[in-house]
């Protein structure tokens, strides 16, 4: 995994901002980090990319919410994968929690193995 565990900041910035290219150096050396990435304190949790590009306030253009969303997606990230501050839940239903417009992309997004799910599922 990443030797410096500080860099992951530099992961976060380019989600943040939506440097694609950036999110792709990492994702090709790193691929879990499209599901889960390690805390940089030991007094913080991982944190799950998909339910952080959730927020608006997190992405730096709410306009690419959307972008991020289906840029994560597209890469492996999982709708299902559960969230580490509250493991009873998953991104898909912490988006509906939120009543997210993002609801939708999540909804569709396939399973591993690529079968697609139906709205509600």
């Amino acid at each position: 995994f990443a030797d410096n565990l500080n860099m992951l900041g530099i992961f976060e910035e380019a989600l943040r901002t939506a440097n694609w290219a950036a999110l792709d150096w990492w994702l090709s050396r790193e691929p879990q980090l499209v599901n889960r990435v390690p805390p940089t304190q030991g007094n913080q949790l991982p944190w799950v990319p998909l339910a952080r590009v959730l927020s608006p306030s997190f992405v730096a253009d709410p306009q690419i919410q959307a972008e991020a969303v289906g840029f994560l997606i597209s890469r492996g990230a999982n709708p299902r994968q559960k969230l580490p501050f509250d493991a009873g839940r998953s991104v898909l239903q912490y988006a509906r929690a939120l009543n997210s417009p993002m609801l939708p992309l999540l909804e569709v997004a396939p399973r591993r193995g690529g079968v697609v799910l139906t709205p509600g599922e």
